[in-house]
């Protein structure tokens, strides 16, 4: 194949001091090692000269605390330095990436692994596409390594905006929410692959392969992919510690350059994606889903503080959509009736009920009306300027919301035709009645929650769990 006449770059290092990338031609593998750090930018390019490369300990390499020693302090958890992956045979892992795009994603990529290319140079400013790896570490812990794998129609373009932090701020991450989780963070760009401007969507395939062949390389995917596109035999020592959660060979499946982010959050949009009547689209949707996933089994406490922050926000977003719509749902009872079922008990110590979204009515067994569980009532609610002599809340005072607000319940009992008001003198109603009406008039659940003598429901971080509050 072509990439092997042209470049047949075997070993690839990183160092986390100064985060450079160096190639040194070989047939065989690719392998972290320390050399020497004398190096110039022209030998980057030709891989003629061997420069710092990945710095590794091995978990084992810390003596652990012996006899006393070993109870004083808090309990320490396994450092997260990466260990060495030893050698890599870079060919044998893109014929075997190559042999399962062939399978899954003929249509698509069959026509493009025959032109593909092996590593670049390094150029710094670069107007061609190609394939790029972002090196973070910590400069008070330089062993401590982030690595996350791109592409790019042009170089220059793309690490011009990762370098611009009102772009970082407007497109989360989790590459960027690790790139800004600590003061000392030092990265660097370096390319690894580098070729002519994309003219084609043979190009762009080409490029997803290739950038794939990167991620793949050195295992910046998620366990999960992982474990699908490297061979059985490779040592996936740095699975679930980088940051790559979307497998570039799903990269313009959809047309939708935002929608990849999405299957973080959840949105409708993306539900609509997993229900797509296109197989494709259905088999990336909920691969997005189950990787993103699973970085709340990942080792890096990082990693999982981005996948719990998302799903706060989410839960978040989630929340607000339902209030939304129980909003939307609860102003039809002012424009008109809506018919509703009774529920409760018939029994003469129970009470017959009635819902509105998460409001309770009580209908008065001294009413007499004639009606049992299961039978249809049209409800109205009233809200009148002024406190309403019919209000529902008849312990509400006049500083109450509540106090302005009627409900009547009409249908057909045993008894005939009924049309009356309902009443409720418990004093904990009046303050549901006041979030019923903040929400008549057009307030946010945020916003009612900061009134007095209000009730809303907390839901716990984390669980199922609901609290009720009165404010």
């Amino acid at each position: 194949m072509k990439y092997q006449q042209q470049n047949e770059w075997s070993r690839t290092s990183l160092d986390t001091r100064r985060g450079q990338t160096i190639h040194q031609k070989s047939q065989e593998s690719i392998e972290p090692r320390v050399e020497s750090e004398n190096y110039t930018p022209e030998s980057l390019i030709t891989g003629s000269h061997a420069g710092p490369v990945l710095t590794v300990r091995s978990v084992g390499d810390k003596k652990p605390r012996t006899g006393r020693d070993a109870f004083l302090g808090e309990p320490e958890g396994i450092p997260l330095n990466l260990d060495k992956l030893g050698p890599v045979d870079h060919i044998f892992l893109l014929d075997h990436l190559i042999g399962i795009v062939c399978e899954r994603f003929q249509e698509r990529y069959g026509q493009s692994l025959a032109s593909l290319r092996g590593l670049g140079g390094m150029p710094e400013t670069s107007s061609n596409s190609g394939v790029y790896m972002h090196i973070l570490w910590r400069q008070n812990d330089p062993e401590r390594v982030w690595l996350y794998v791109g592409q790019a129609s042009k170089l220059l373009e793309r690490i011009a905006c990762h370098n611009d932090p009102w772009y970082r701020r407007t497109r989360p991450s989790l590459h960027y929410h690790v790139w800004g989780a600590y003061e000392d963070i030092r990265s660097t760009f370096v390319t690894l692959i580098s070729r002519d401007s994309i003219t084609c969507e043979a190009d762009r395939c080409l490029l997803n392969i290739q950038e794939m062949w990167m991620a793949c390389l050195f295992q910046t995917l998620t366990p999960k992919h992982l474990d699908e596109y490297l061979p059985p035999t490779a040592r996936k020592l740095w699975s679930g510690r980088h940051l790559n959660v979307v497998p570039p060979i799903w990269q313009g499946f959809t047309g939708d350059n935002h929608v990849s982010a999405e299957a973080a959050g959840g949105r409708q949009t993306f539900s609509d994606l997993i229900l797509s009547p296109d197989p494709a689209i259905r088999e990336w949707a909920r691969d997005m889903r189950d990787t993103f996933n699973e970085l709340r089994n990942s080792p890096d406490p990082l990693l999982r503080e981005y996948y719990y922050l998302n799903m706060f926000r989410n839960r978040k977003l989630a929340e607000e959509a339902i209030v939304k719509r129980k909003l939307n749902n609860v102003q039809k009872y002012l424009s008109m009736g809506v018919w509703r079922t009774i529920t409760g008990s018939d029994s003469s110590q129970g009470a017959h009920l009635i819902t509105c979204s998460n409001f309770i009515f009580t209908v008065s067994r001294h009413l007499q009306l004639g009606v049992h569980v299961g039978d249809r009532v049209q409800m109205q609610f009233y809200l009148t300027e002024t406190p309403n002599p019919r209000a529902y809340a008849r312990g509400a005072l006049l500083t109450d919301p509540a106090s302005r607000l009627a409900v009547s319940i009409k249908g057909r009992g045993s008894r005939g035709d009924f049309h009356v008001w309902l009443s409720n003198r418990a004093e904990l109603v009046v303050m549901k009645m006041n979030s019923l009406v903040d929400a008549l008039e057009g307030f946010t659940l945020n916003e009612s929650k900061t009134f007095r003598r209000r009730w809303y429901v907390k839901r716990e971080p984390g669980s199922s769990e609901r609290t009720v509050i009165y404010t």
